[in-house]
């Protein structure tokens, strides 16, 4: 196992000299999907329960009255809850929940009709930026994978060690697998927050506010965009 997890290393992570930079190396990797999983949940969450507090008791309503001659038109435009009054006129009116003409106190009158919608519940508001992490974690592995090379050419340029293996896939292998795995780790992270914050999405959100269709915009997550 030892010569194993020094063969993923670059030059200056190799013998016992090197150990310590390897522990650094994975725990590194650990810290950054920690990372993304705290600020990623964070940022969800608060979000989600923000939207909540601040919309699932809320209707919108408009009121429409047709008069003599047929037309209709709308007289009032609001978001209301339960126990508030509007003004229609010089009519006071307080709503009641539910919906239907009924639903107000005094009922309206004849001729009039409500229409109540909910402010849908937009999956990607929540998720805007929430793993703006992922190309932090991407531009290190990058850094990691430039100071790699360099390191089989400097100081001790044992480069020309790596050029004389018969194995032409050693000298990459050492410059490209931890940096990868930091990537392809972070990236999992990712992949499943993400999935679990649909399921949360979806199974916690009124119906009434859920959208037709939902769809993510993956590039929205990643950068940021409010």
């Amino acid at each position: 196992m030892k010569k194993t997890d020094d063969r993923l290393f670059a030059g200056y992570c190799m013998g016992n000299e090197g150990a310590g930079r390897r522990h650094m190396h994975y725990k590194l990797m650990v810290i950054l999907i920690v990372a993304i999983v705290i600020f990623s949940s964070l940022l969800f969450f608060v979000r989600f329960l923000e939207d909540s507090i601040n919309n699932d008791e809320w209707k919108g309503l408009t009121v429409y009255y047709t008069n003599e001659e047929g037309n209709r038109d709308y007289v009032y435009v609001s978001y209301i809850r339960a126990g508030d009054t509007i003004r229609i006129g010089d009519v006071m009116y307080e709503y009641r929940g539910g919906e239907g003409r009924d639903c107000m106190w005094p009922v309206l009158p004849k001729g009039s009709e409500t229409v109540f919608h909910y402010r849908q519940a937009d999956i990607n508001e929540f998720m805007a930026n929430v793993f703006i992490l992922f190309p932090v974690c991407f531009v290190i592995a990058l850094v990691e994978v430039i100071l790699n090379y360099r390191s089989f050419y400097r100081p001790a340029k044992s480069i020309y060690v790596m050029k004389r293996l018969s194995s032409g896939s050693e000298l990459h292998r050492r410059c490209l697998a931890i940096p990868l795995l930091t990537v392809f780790a972070t990236l999992a992270a990712c992949v499943l927050l993400g999935l679990l914050f649909l399921l949360y999405y979806h199974g916690n959100t009124k119906p009434e506010r859920l959208p037709d269709t939902i769809s993510l915009n993956v590039w929205r997550t990643l950068i940021w965009w409010r």
